[in-house]
């Protein structure tokens, strides 16, 4: 658990990360839509981030976690008090150490300076990462959708002029960014995570943001005067560094087999959504003390979720070209954020659809639906 000091640090440079980052404006119709200066491009300072001391490679795979996402922070939480796979991993001389971050860009920071072995994030993350790094991408994690929750708005034409808080290089940030191209507005996008665009919602420094949940139902329940007015589809997926997969088939094995565990698991008793729930809120806690939301909002926007991810396996149709993938492979291209010489085929060969399929089709083997997770009483099928 941080220490308090720690946690006012964290809250005073969110509080400040919101005030003083650079902002953008969106211009329609021009070759450069926008600038951007990056508020913190040495995450190595980070009050939080700064705390971590990351293991050496040798007998460690260290895991980047992203506590305010529900259903997939609910999958994390068992995935980290899962003794089969502790078991597993130990039989292989590993051992697993997780590290809580705000987003995926923060996660794949810590992975390009070989920090962090096994991330997970949304699309736009994920393609930048694979763009610029080595990587295994064999799952997917959830489908949802993103919204557009605004103040005394009910259409995105209604937000020319307005100010927008969203986290860059992100998923959400793709979404706005198409919503408003789509419909000729302007906006100034502003640079925030999510945990301080309730405060900065609440407070009115911003009109609008694109959320995720719990930080929609957050902000709805919070706020009788803010309303969704556009919604964007995601998909996530869960990767690993390449050099860490090509030495360790079998622990990506054992990974991949508690993640789909882990589903089972949460599919078992909806008892297990309310167990895993308090888990990721007191996570959540620890990376920002000014998080509410309650413990019902948490688990229903969980189990909501769960009805829309699907199973973990990755569809071809979301490799397709034309798809949403390749749309935002080219967003990032066109935002000169990737390298100009990496092509889409570049990216579709970090993808491996065949890894879970062969797990699940094996469940006896692969342990599946046998449950043993620390806190919960012991294991059971």
């Amino acid at each position: 658990m941080i220490k308090t000091r720690m946690l006012k640090k964290v809250a005073g440079y969110l509080l400040g990360l919101a005030v003083i980052a650079t902002v953008f404006l969106f211009i329609p119709n021009q070759e450069k839509e926008y600038t951007e200066t990056p508020v913190l491009k040495d995450l190595s300072h980070h009050p939080v981030y700064s705390t971590y001391r990351f293991s050496p490679p040798k007998g460690v795979v260290r895991i980047g976690i992203q506590p305010f996402w529900v259903y997939v922070a609910n999958i994390m939480e068992a995935m980290r008090r899962d003794r089969i796979l502790a078991q597993e991993l130990a039989e292989l001389g590993l051992r697993a150490e997780y590290y809580s971050f705000l987003n995926g860009p923060d996660i794949n920071f810590f992975m390009r300076k070989g920090q962090i072995d096994m991330g997970l994030s949304g699309y736009i993350p994920t393609l930048q990462i694979a763009s610029e790094h080595d990587i295994l991408i064999p799952a997917s994690l959830d489908r949802s959708f993103y919204n557009l929750v605004a103040r005394d708005v009910y259409s995105i034409q209604q937000l020319e002029g307005k100010q927008i808080g969203t986290p860059f290089g992100t998923d959400p940030h793709h979404a706005i960014f198409d919503a408003l191209a789509s419909t000729n507005t302007s906006a100034t996008l502003i640079p925030m995570d999510g945990a301080k665009i309730i405060e900065a919602m609440q407070n009115e420094r911003i009109d609008a943001a694109m959320t995720w949940e719990p930080i929609t139902s957050a902000l709805l329940k919070q706020n009788n005067n803010l309303s969704v007015v556009f919604r964007s589809r995601w998909v996530s997926f869960l990767y690993f560094d390449r050099k860490f997969a090509s030495a360790n088939p079998r622990g990506i094995q054992a990974f991949l087999s508690a993640l789909i565990r882990a589903i089972n698991w949460l599919n078992a008793d909806s008892d297990n959504f309310i167990i895993s729930s308090n888990w990721a809120i007191e996570t959540c806690l620890a990376l920002s003390p000014d998080f509410k939301i309650s413990r019902k909002d948490f688990v229903s926007q969980a189990q909501a979720a769960r009805e829309m991810a699907g199973k973990p396996i990755i569809y071809h149709s979301e490799l397709a070209d034309g798809g949403l993938l390749y749309s935002g492979f080219h967003f990032l291209k066109n935002d000169q954020k990737i390298p100009t010489s990496i092509e889409w085929k570049d990216v579709l060969a970090r993808f491996d659809k065949n890894l879970v399929a062969q797990i699940i089709v094996n469940p006896l083997k692969w342990r599946l639906n046998e449950f043993d997770y620390e806190g919960t009483g012991g294991g059971h099928e």
